[in-house]
């Protein structure tokens, strides 16, 4: 009996201990300073130099900082790897009995403050030039977060007095994120950067290549150029004989006549080559085309001084697009505009005045519209004009001299030949003679003063008939036909040629489509067309226009979806590129392209 008592104690003592093993394993006490107490120690110990195991001696000065080595390795991979691995590295031992370790390269403050940084988690600097030189002893010993912090400090303090030289800081310790802010900054505001000593102190090649990004925030290329004449004039005896290397960077081709001559001129007129270059540069604007001569001598227009694209309407897989986005070609991004007034469809569109976007005809669903009116870019408001004497949609409009010419399209009935003339004098729609040929979805560009219509679609089928129309006199004329028919093809007019690319060819027999990557050009002196390199996609439908002296195709239709693919087709290569994609997929939209200083910023 005593024995069952005392298995019963036994039992319940065992109880007894596990329940309050289980009891003490829930009251858990927890330090509420314990970060703070642990820190506060360490830093006690390390003022004090108490427990210190390492030596670390600076190099430039030979000031000596006793530290911890566990602390040091926790913030630093340099350190961390060294005390691990037992690697020297860089790094020279100098009496392992003491752990004292010489840093050559680290000077006396910035090791200090890295030391500090340590124990305290704080970092101090009073100057752009402490915050570089503590960059650079951080990069060297690995301490990752300082490196964070202090590059950050210099993006942010980056100024016009100091972006060049930040840019060459960033070079040399090989700090991308430095170099690319500081280039950026620079490119930004180029015209305020020039008024410093620094551009004017550099190298012929460190001046070659700002002058030679494509991404200079500026208003036009004479403030490229009077850069340079700046640099130059700086010191003129001995860098007047660096004009026939740095002259080439400039966008001779894009000066005007006057300033070649009065201001480019002026400045290299010791340079033989340098003429050579002016004289190429003018024979580049009078001549009326433009071939394989020009294609190394010319780099691109820069960016900030091309036009702004403004896509309006067309048609997704979705619905119908009512409004207008524009394309900034220096920021390479799209932004919304404004809606289109009344929300036609398959309207045509052309310039009425720099400042003025005039959409003409149209349809909404099954009416269609003799609805003509005009979007300001100066205050962003539709106003009515006088509407055309006929309804039509899928039509072209085209402004010769200020006047705007409706042609062809369809009127709801049928196709039509007729032409109508918008007066810029009157305001009002006038009847001219027709083309040969009704027609509809085709393509209309203006040349040498004239207007020409390629391509398109009537009762018959697809067209590759080509048409043009001579204002002074009021008479079509019969061109050379494309090598194939097609309707909803692109066409553009550049350098004295007209392209037409993409398009469909309808056959009205079997009513069996094929769409066409093909692109043709023509040459209005041969009258003949002749094929060039192929879009990426054949694809019917594209927004064409020309920005500078590239051909810009956009959006368009494969059969079975809509695209978002923006290319571009350099002519004096032959060679199309693709740029990045449209935000949105987008079939039958219209384009403009408008100058850059009359869109508002």
């Amino acid at each position: 009996g005593n024995m069952e008592v005392d298995r019963e104690i036994d039992d319940q003592a065992s109880v007894n201990s596990e329940s309050n093993e289980s009891s003490t394993r829930t009251e858990i006490y927890k330090c509420p300073n314990y970060a703070n107490t642990l820190f506060n120690q360490l830093q006690s110990l390390w003022i004090n130099g108490v427990l210190c195991d390492v030596t670390l001696v600076a190099g430039n000065d030979g000031k000596k900082i006793s530290a911890h080595k566990f602390i040091l390795a926790i913030f630093s991979e340099y350190f961390a790897e060294l005390f691990e691995t037992s690697s020297q590295k860089e790094m020279k031992l100098l009496d392992s009995s003491q752990n004292v370790i010489e840093l050559p390269s680290i000077n006396g403050r910035d090791l200090e403050k890295l030391v500090e940084y340590c124990y305290t988690g704080s970092l101090e600097s009073t100057s752009t030039y402490d915050v570089k030189s503590l960059l650079a002893a951080s990069i060297s010993l690995k301490f990752k977060v300082v490196v964070d912090v202090c590059t950050t400090q210099l993006i942010n303090e980056l100024s016009p007095s100091n972006c060049l030289e930040l840019s060459k800081f960033g070079e040399e310790i090989v700090n991308l994120q430095i170099l690319k802010a500081a280039n950026s900054y620079t490119e930004k505001n180029f015209l305020r950067v020039c008024d410093h000593e620094m551009f004017l102190q550099l190298s012929e090649s460190e001046i070659t290549t700002l002058l030679n990004s494509d991404d200079l925030h500026i208003s036009s290329e004479e403030d490229v150029f009077f850069a340079l004449s700046k640099w130059v004039h700086y010191d003129k005896e001995n860098r007047e004989k660096c004009l026939a290397n740095l002259l080439p960077v400039i966008r001779l081709q894009v000066l005007s006549p006057e300033f070649l001559l009065d201001q480019v001129s002026k400045l290299c007129q010791n340079t033989l080559l340098c003429h050579k270059l002016i004289l190429d540069a003018l024979k580049w604007q009078f001549l009326p085309r433009h071939d394989a001569y020009f294609t190394n001598i010319w780099l691109p227009a820069r960016k900030a001084t091309l036009g702004n694209i403004i896509l309006l309407g067309g048609l997704n897989s979705y619905d119908q697009k009512f409004e207008m986005d524009t394309y900034c070609p220096l920021m390479a991004s799209w932004s919304y505009l404004s809606e289109i007034l009344n929300k036609p469809a398959e309207f045509a569109v052309t310039l009425l005045s720099p400042e003025k976007i005039i959409t003409v005809g149209g349809r909404c669903g099954l009416n269609v519209l003799r609805l003509t009116q005009y979007f300001c870019l100066y205050n962003f408001r539709w106003f009515p004009l006088s509407p055309m004497n006929i309804c039509r949609y899928g039509h072209s409009v085209v402004n010769v001299e200020g006047d705007i010419y409706a042609i062809g399209g369809h009127t709801g009935y049928s196709c039509t030949k007729t032409v109508e003339c918008l007066s810029c004098s009157s305001g009002r729609w006038y009847n001219v003679a027709e083309m040969a040929l009704d027609r509809t979805c085709f393509g209309a560009v203006t040349l040498n003063g004239k207007i020409f219509a390629v391509g398109g679609k009537n009762r018959a089928g697809s067209l590759k008939n080509v048409e043009c129309y001579d204002p002074k006199h009021n008479e079509w004329s019969a061109c050379a036909p494309m090598s194939i028919k097609r309707s909803n093809l692109g066409v553009a007019a550049l350098n004295g040629f007209i392209y037409a690319l993409g398009g469909l060819d309808i056959t009205t027999t079997d009513y069996s489509m094929s769409r066409h990557d093909i692109l043709e050009k023509y040459d209005p002196f041969s009258d003949s067309w002749v094929r060039m390199a192929s879009l990426s996609y054949p694809r019917d439908d594209i927004a064409v226009c020309v920005l500078e002296d590239r051909l810009l195709a956009m959006g368009g239709f494969n059969g079975s979806e809509y695209l978002n693919v923006f290319e571009e087709y350099n002519p004096l290569t032959n060679s199309w590129k693709k740029l990045e994609r449209l935000q949105k997929t987008v079939a039958g939209a219209r384009v403009v392209v408008v100058d850059k200083n009359i869109f508002p910023k």
